[in-house]
């Protein structure tokens, strides 16, 4: 079974292509392969194809749908790739099933080759990518959520022709090159990355004349049309030529400038991580940092420790760092660290300015000062900044460059909301993996060893969070006698947390990266934070939090703020919040620790839930249960 979005949409069967006939049918699938492996509710759905403005019978409309799919599918074979899951549907989709999956990975794959120098190689796979386009994507789409879609994906399209110049440059192949190059210049006369490989095979096809008038026809739309001048790349390009570079006679870096001025561009994206697995929604929701072209866009990644967010922020950046030709900037703040202080907005700035060569020397000592060349700096660039484990919004806010060809892109296990309401931030709250996505992980871990029984009741008692999947992933490839069930259960029958922290060069991870969020709190944030360890059940509500505090719901208000500020808990639906298993362990710990030696007791929970049926009072005497005097007995 494949299907198909890059050109018209489509589902072919082993034996055939499946008929979706109705262009709505058509839409709700195409939507479902972009979200596949996700559960959809039906509100996404009518959000997704009317654009808030659906009709009245918009869910039995989609039900239709979705069983008509079903019936074709079935039709040809297919019993369950449209499952209903609660709250929703669900495609499910092989690694291998999607166009557009399958021309990501041989893009990366590409990448991974030019980055050897193999040219020849890196441009097989390219070919093999741009094979896959049987015209625009989504062609026969006209639903609301399709347009947003199919320029991201002709974006990527772009990219990959590039990057297939840029290897069939380095083979020397420039003069066959000029006439694909032109006519991709003509239908995107301002994209500067196209006029830069025109301009290189030119040059290196003895078209020095061309190459020139190539640069001031770019130079004279860009001001033109969008008030710009060019870019660094460009610049610098054309200032090689009038100088008779001779960098620019020999193979050339993948982007396409002298080797001689390559050293001076930032390339600071730390290793990608391996294996990276799911996020298929946050990704596509980062494209925003790559879709605004005259502002400067910036997103904030916000999630519990060990969630993902660097990874995530530094896997988006790899994929797309060649939309950023100018540079590409790492920072890591330090700002939940227990071996560093939190980074100072001046420190940070003068490394920032020495990797655009600015001497200390020249670097004011003031912040402000600092910061007003730094955005000096980055103006009429175009550059992503990437600002890892931020603590505070004035940690940040000194860093931001003033230019709208910057993109920037900060992670934070707090929710610094200043930088949404004054700065404009978009908020992306990363949450722990999906079912699918865990078992996802898991597979690209661990290969032939996994078991999906197994692997599924493995994720669950690592709650799904991408560090503690991949510290168990480590345990078994390092243990081969070791199995996926057996380290499951080895996690359900014990104190979990204290299994994955294990007695290894990981000792402690886990714990922690809880430790620092945890410590960075006030003391009555940390006091309810431990005794939520003991609340029974899936999740709880203000009134309880009240109760174990043994205040009002009032003044209870402040520290549970704190905790959902801190990503330690998250509310879940209206009024209701919930704790993972391996967090609630962490506190059960904390409880069993910090708790004074003499009469440690705390309130029982079997007196909140009186309290949430009378209206939210208190009681006035709270009940109270003793605790364990060690940590090895604390409630996990």
């Amino acid at each position: 079974m494949r299907f198909g979005i890059l050109g018209p949409v489509e589902a072919v069967a082993d034996n055939g292509p499946v008929s979706v006939a109705q262009p709505r049918h058509r839409a709700l699938l195409a939507y479902l392969l972009l979200q596949a492996n996700l559960v959809v509710t039906p509100a996404q759905l009518a959000e997704a194809i009317w654009g808030g403005a659906e009709p009245a019978t918009a869910r039995s409309q989609i039900h239709v749908a979705v069983s008509r799919l079903r019936r074709a599918l079935r039709d040809h074979g297919l019993d369950d790739v449209i499952v209903t899951r609660p709250g929703g549907y669900r495609l499910v989709l092989a690694n291998d099933q999607l166009d557009a999956d399958l021309f990501e990975r041989q893009v990366e794959a590409a990448r991974a080759s030019a980055g050897h120098g193999r040219h020849e190689e890196a441009a097989g796979h390219l070919r093999a990518a741009l094979g896959l386009w049987r015209g625009q994507a989504l062609t026969d789409i006209t639903a609301a959520f399709a347009e947003p879609v199919r320029q991201r994906l002709l974006e990527q399209r772009l990219i990959a022709q590039e990057l297939l110049f840029d290897a069939e440059l380095a083979l020397g192949r420039h003069d066959r090159l000029i006439p694909g190059l032109r006519r991709l210049l003509e239908e995107h006369p301002t994209r500067e990355r196209v006029a830069c490989r025109l301009m290189l095979a030119q040059y290196r096809a003895g078209l020095h004349l061309d190459a020139l008038e190539t640069a001031r026809r770019t130079r004279a739309l860009l001001a033109e049309e969008q008030g710009l001048d060019p870019g660094q790349e460009l610049s610098t390009l054309e200032t090689a030529m009038l100088n008779g570079d001779l960098a620019l006679d020999v193979s050339p870096t993948a982007g396409g400038v002298p080797a001689s001025s390559a050293a001076t561009t930032p390339a600071q994206l730390p290793f990608d991580v391996q294996g990276f697995a799911g996020r298929r929604r946050e990704l596509g929701q980062l494209a925003v940092l790559t879709d605004a072209a005259d502002r400067a866009a910036m997103v904030l990644v916000a999630g519990t420790a060990g969630v993902g967010k660097t990874a995530l922020a530094v896997h988006w950046a790899h994929r797309h760092r060649d939309r950023f030709p100018d540079g590409q900037f790492f920072v890591d703040l330090h700002g939940f660290d227990a071996a560093r202080t939190p980074a100072e907005p001046l420190d940070v700035l003068r490394r920032l300015l020495r990797a655009l060569d600015v001497g200390d020397a020249v670097v004011p000592q003031e912040v402000e000062e600092a910061a007003a060349l730094f955005r000096s700096r980055l103006a009429r660039r175009r550059v992503l900044l990437v600002l890892d484990d931020a603590r505070s919004v004035d940690q940040v806010r000194p860093l931001l460059p003033g230019s709208g060809t910057c993109a920037v892109l900060v992670t934070s296990r707090n929710q610094l909301r200043g930088l949404v309401a004054h700065e404009g931030a978009r908020p992306l709250h990363l949450a722990p993996l999906t079912e699918a996505e865990a078992g996802e992980l898991l597979r690209a871990a661990l290969g032939e060893r996994m078991d999906e029984a197994g692997g599924a009741r493995l994720a669950r008692r690592c709650a799904y969070l991408p560090l503690a999947l991949r510290i168990a992933a480590a345990r078994l490839s390092c243990d081969r006698h070791l199995t996926v069930a057996g380290y499951a259960a080895e996690l359900a029958d014990g104190d979990a947390l204290a299994v994955l922290d294990g007695p290894d060069d990981l000792d402690g991870a886990l714990s922690s990266a809880f430790a620092l969020s945890y410590r960075a709190l006030g003391p009555a944030a940390q006091r309810l934070f431990r005794l939520l360890s003991l609340v029974p059940g899936q999740d709880f509500t203000p009134v309880t939090a009240a109760a174990l505090l043994g205040v009002t719901p009032g003044a209870a208000r402040g520290p549970l703020e704190e905790l959902c500020a801190a990503h330690l808990v998250a509310g879940h639906r209206s009024g209701r919040y919930v704790m993972h298993e391996l967090l609630r362990g962490y506190a059960a710990g904390r409880l069993a620790d910090e708790e004074p030696e003499a009469g440690r007791e705390a309130y029982l929970f079997a007196g909140a839930r009186p309290v949430a049926q009378d209206g939210g009072r208190p009681p006035r005497r709270a009940a109270t249960v003793p605790l364990p005097s060690s940590p090895g007995s604390g409630p996990r």
